[in-house]
């Protein structure tokens, strides 16, 4: 792993428009965002230009995040401890795809024109970027059109270096890896792995691991070519059957089934093939809303968005998804907890010394004046110990255990995640946070295991 960066990250807010950075509800989703065990956000800001042939690049009222906001959201990112990296984005109104920004070449004044706006709009987030002390700016996000324009590119990137003096990342598309030899005058270069990775007839994990090896390869070959660390600047994919075979696709096909699990497999077959090369730079997936929808309605969602879904977070070694088959097998195990179980506990993710339990708040869990029974909050913690430190291989009980009570739920769940802490031979320690779904935290439990020899 590449001992100066490693980004394990998100982008958050793309397309938010102005006024939403600044709210409450802004607040919370980056809060929950952070919760995923991530150390980077990425915060775009949204400019335009009227039509990819168009030659001055503007902020739109309405649309735009204002300064005082991305200024915001930055602060906000940096008092939870996360790494920044500010992404101005310009998008063409005519919905053309930015990559398409391009003019004729036997007229060179109109990219000295475009490139004396685009530069001005560089420096101006550059300037931000170096106040609020972001660690990264991105100086280009898929704009093929642009990155042709080598020595033009140079000049913008020296230029920005005069005003920032933080990491500089310029994003290409996937199938550009080779085109833009100037890519060495940035600090990393940052790459949009929206790779196909299987096929109508073979949408197995085993196909998706296939693909990606010989993915890692190019990337290593970009790496040895430019002298610079990569990382995947965008990756993702959307929630929907068939969607590993076009990743880079924002378009719903409500013909096709919701399917997690493939989704989910994308995430598992990019994370295992990538995560522990020395060249590697690490990830900014693509994406986590400003705005996140009820809890109830998230697993309806098609998008990109991961929020209350199977595939989440990061664990110690990059990789915390669940295998459809294997949570079968896990709640059908627990099912015998019939404390638990039959006070409304359920399982939602397991991994590597890691689980996520949770359950509606219902009348039989309130006291006497209304609240949540205390009992409940440590049944729950205890659930999340018991699942995170046997579903491989039972043995482990609570040898001590310690709750603190902290605040009160204002949602409707409760929500108990493990934090593995240390293991010796026959012990292990554990922290288990129980919060509403809204981020609320309401309990912190510690407590030590003993292994059973």
């Amino acid at each position: 792993m590449n001992d100066r960066l490693f980004c394990k990250g998100y982008t958050w807010g793309f397309f938010s428009g102005s006024g939403v950075f600044g709210t409450p509800e802004a607040d919370a989703s980056m809060e929950r965002l952070a919760e995923n065990g991530l150390d980077w956000i990425c915060i775009p800001v949204n400019c335009f230009q009227e039509a990819y042939y168009s030659l001055n690049v503007f902020a739109m009222f309405g649309r735009t995040q204002t300064d005082d906001e991305v200024r915001k959201a930055v602060r906000k990112a940096k008092s939870l401890g996360l790494k920044v990296c500010l992404k101005p984005m310009v998008d063409c109104l005519d919905r053309a795809w930015r990559a398409r920004i391009d003019f004729p070449a036997e007229n060179p004044r109109y990219w000295d024109m475009w490139f004396a706006s685009y530069t001005r709009f560089m420096l101006h987030y550059a300037a931000i970027a170096e106040e609020e002390g972001c660690d990264m700016l991105c100086t280009g996000c898929e704009m093929a059109g642009m990155d042709k324009q080598a020595e033009r590119c140079e000049k913008m990137i020296g230029e920005v270096r005069e005003v920032y003096h933080g990491l500089i990342m310029h994003n290409i598309n996937h199938g550009d890896e080779f085109r833009f030899p100037w890519l060495s005058a940035v600090d990393v270069i940052g790459i949009s792995g929206y790779y196909p990775c299987t096929d109508e007839n073979d949408r197995s994990l085993e196909k998706m691991k296939s693909v990606w090896e010989d993915v890692v390869s190019r990337l290593e070959e970009v790496n040895r070519r430019y002298g610079r660390p990569v990382m995947l600047a965008e990756i993702g994919v959307r929630n929907e059957q068939g969607c590993t075979q076009y990743p880079w696709d924002f378009h719903n096909r409500p013909e096709r089934p919701i399917d997690e699990q493939e989704q989910a497999d994308f995430y598992e077959a990019a994370l295992s093939t990538t995560w522990d090369k020395e060249w590697f730079a690490g990830y900014f997936w693509w994406d986590w809303k400003a705005k996140l929808p009820p809890v109830e309605k998230a697993r309806e969602n098609r998008d990109f968005t991961i929020y209350e879904s199977r595939r989440k977070g990061y664990s110690e070694n990059g990789i915390r998804v669940s295998r459809m088959a294997d949570m079968e097998k896990i709640r059908e195990f627990f099912s015998k907890d019939r404390f638990a179980t039959d006070n409304g506990a359920v399982i939602d993710e397991v991994g590597d010394n890691y689980a996520k339990v949770s359950l509606t708040i219902g009348e039989r869990h309130r006291n006497a004046v209304g609240g949540v029974m205390g009992g409940v909050y440590f049944m729950l913690a205890d659930f999340a110990f018991a699942v995170a430190t046997n579903h491989k291989a039972p043995g482990t009980v609570s040898l001590t255990s310690d709750i603190s009570f902290i605040g009160v739920p204002k949602g409707e769940r409760l929500i108990a995640e493990t934090e593995f802490i240390k293991e010796g031979r026959t012990t292990c320690c554990y922290t288990v946070r129980v919060t509403d779904e809204l981020g609320n935290i309401t309990s912190v439990v510690k407590i030590v295991g003993y292994k059973k020899q």
